[in-house]
């Protein structure tokens, strides 16, 4: 799989001129949004980013195992404090979600703000407006493009066991 070479451009942008990211994924998330969005906030704390993983509501306790998962904020239980982290970054990463319907609330106040946002995604038809968007259908999960993202994007230095483990729970658990 290669990524359209101007997107990766831009993302590096945004990723050598910006300091703090918040990553969202959809609500009842999955392995997949999990991992996604888990993996690439471990990958920016590497690079020495700040980086805030917000769910809009709670992730299945199944999946309390997984490495970062207690870093997690849950804008339907903490929406002042999310709130105040949105508010805050530089770029939100939309991950595992192509419109921001799938967000409840949380998209309402994604909507509101002025950010740089950036799509990472393997669903169909993508409906929300991003500056940077990475949509492939063809990716069997968005853990899959974020392999490849960081593989192309040379980002690959800062995976770690923790970033592998996040990445392997989402392709595992979308692809069976």
């Amino acid at each position: 799989m290669i990524l359209c070479e101007s997107d990766l451009a831009k993302f590096a942008g945004l990723l050598n001129d910006c300091k703090s990211f918040v990553l969202t994924c959809h609500t009842n998330p999955d392995g997949d949004a999990l991992g996604s969005t888990l993996a690439l906030r471990k990958v920016l704390i590497n690079m020495g980013k700040e980086a805030t993983v917000i769910t809009p509501d709670l992730a299945p306790t199944y999946f309390s195992w997984m490495p970062g998962i207690k870093s997690l904020m849950t804008y339907e239980r903490q929406q002042e404090e999310c709130d105040k982290v949105i508010d805050a970054a530089d770029v939100v990463l939309v991950m595992d979600y192509n419109d921001f319907k799938r967000v409840r609330s949380l998209g309402d106040k994604l909507l509101a703000s002025d950010k740089k946002y950036v799509m990472i995604d393997h669903h169909t038809d993508p409906v929300a407006k991003t500056d940077v968007m990475f949509s492939v259908p063809s990716a069997a999960a968005t853990c899959e493009l974020v392999y490849y993202l960081l593989r192309q994007a040379s980002l690959w230095q800062y995976v770690d066991i923790d970033v592998a483990t996040d990445l392997y729970t989402g392709i595992m658990t979308d692809t069976g």
